[in-house]
């Protein structure tokens, strides 16, 4: 099968990366959930959200962090902030640079704030919004950080929410 030649490969290999498989057994599953239903889920999730992520995310997170690799005084915008894992690491990596992250749920942000107050980390806005519709002016943001949401999107809304991402962006920004 494709599992077993992956981690034949793999083991030989010494490297972890997912299986390529054929396009006869590529799937993209539809997302299910409409808004009021994901805003429902990660409201119960928030307080158990951060277990989870650390055994499923944290690799991601890092990379997401390499790539992103913000410079003091930048401006940043975390879409889906979650808990404020990575948001938090931005904010540390700026900290007189423009900070501001937003989520779909108030029990997510909740967990942000007491993240970063506990961290000691300042100089952020965090709020409530959709990625649909970001609430900044065109060019704003030298970089935008998005982790584990297009999960949640229907594949057809995906060139919106980038569009919206890049719309924010300053020419030459980066979107990780």
């Amino acid at each position: 099968t494709a599992y077993a030649s992956f981690v034949s490969t793999s083991k030989l290999t010494g490297t972890r990366s997912a299986p390529v498989l054929p396009d006869s057994q590529a799937t993209i599953l539809e997302a299910r959930l409409d808004k009021s239903a994901i805003r429902r889920v990660y409201e119960r999730l928030a307080p158990m959200y951060d277990f989870w992520a650390h055994l499923t995310e944290a690799k991601a997170r890092r990379r997401c962090l390499e790539i992103a690799a913000v410079r003091e005084g930048e401006s940043v915008l975390e879409v889906a902030v979650g808990t404020g894992i990575v948001f938090a690491e931005l904010v540390r990596a700026n900290p007189s640079g423009k900070n501001e992250g937003l989520d779909l749920t108030e029990g997510m942000l909740a967990r942000a704030r007491a993240r970063l107050a506990k961290q000691g980390v300042g100089n952020y806005h965090l709020q409530v919004a959709d990625a649909y519709d970001l609430p900044f002016p065109d060019r704003t943001f030298d970089v935008v950080v998005n982790n584990y949401m297009f999960d949640l999107l229907p594949e057809g809304d995906f060139a919106r929410v980038l569009g919206e991402m890049r719309r924010v962006l300053v020419p030459g920004g980066r979107l990780v």
